[in-house]
């Protein structure tokens, strides 16, 4: 998926959480004066893949130290 496409352009350094709990119209706001990606994560208790982008993709620091440059939504 996209974020993992990400993964492979980053560099391995360690960021605090970067998921950001802002409004849509915020979040846009922000990218566009930051001139920067919005990453919307939609997840759901029951999906197999939601658990597993957490556990493996979202867990791992390269994918921390991306998204801490983005605007990201959960």
């Amino acid at each position: 998926m996209f974020i993992v496409a990400l993964l492979a352009l980053g560099s391995p350094a360690f960021a605090s959480e970067p998921w950001r709990a802002l409004t849509l119209e915020t979040a846009l706001e922000t990218a566009t004066k930051d001139q920067t990606l919005v990453v919307i994560d939609v997840f759901a208790t029951w999906c197999g893949p939601c658990k597993q982008l957490d556990r493996e993709t979202f867990s791992d620091p390269r994918a921390d130290a991306l998204l801490s440059k983005m605007v990201a939504l959960k």
